[in-house]
């Protein structure tokens, strides 16, 4: 994994997503980070839902409901409280692919944002999301700090999934001073 830690870290994310060909085929996991970031010109799919929630905050080409394991040439992720990437809880297995997720009350506070989030989630499993040619993590705050050192840290397994991104070769994660605060 690749780090950047700097005030400019949505600028420096969105520099990456801009340099794709149109029409590449980008995965996105909306949240409250990584919605900041434009996606004009590429195909999105959607790598988590809940109720249709996220669906209705951005467009996507494809939904998580209807994605069929494509390839993704990129997959945007922002990360949990507790290490989550999608919709992926401590626990989850390295080799899921896209599936029903029951949600912890941490993952329902942090998607409030969105409204009145339900006990079940669809998302991309951590071996869908790791298959993709590049993931770009972004993370801001100090309320992601500690998930942030379980990412580059943690040992990859189902303790932290955040830390299946150690897998991968093309990884780059993208952090504000507050967020990087604990590296």
């Amino acid at each position: 994994m690749r780090k950047y830690v700097g005030e400019d870290a949505v600028e420096k994310a969105q520099s990456l997503i801009d340099a794709l060909p149109p029409g590449s085929v980008v995965g996105l996991a909306y949240n409250e980070d990584t919605c900041r970031l434009n996606f004009e010109g590429k195909k999105l799919i959607e790598v988590c839902d809940i109720d249709g929630l996220i669906s209705q905050k951005q467009h996507f080409d494809v939904t998580v409901n209807d994605y069929k394991e494509e390839h993704l040439d990129l997959c945007v992720l922002g990360i949990g409280y507790k290490g989550q990437i999608g919709l992926n809880e401590v626990a989850t297995q390295f080799d899921t692919l896209t599936h029903e997720q029951k949600l912890t009350e941490s993952t329902k506070k942090e998607y409030a944002f969105l409204g009145a989030v339900s006990d079940i989630g669809t998302t991309m499993g951590i071996k869908s999301i790791c298959s993709a040619g590049k993931i770009i993590v972004l993370a801001l705050g100090e309320i992601r700090a500690d998930a942030v050192f379980g990412m580059f840290y943690g040992r990859d397994d189902s303790t932290i999934p955040a830390a299946f991104l150690q897998i991968p070769p093309d990884v780059d994660v993208f952090l504000d001073e507050a967020a990087a605060s604990k590296l």
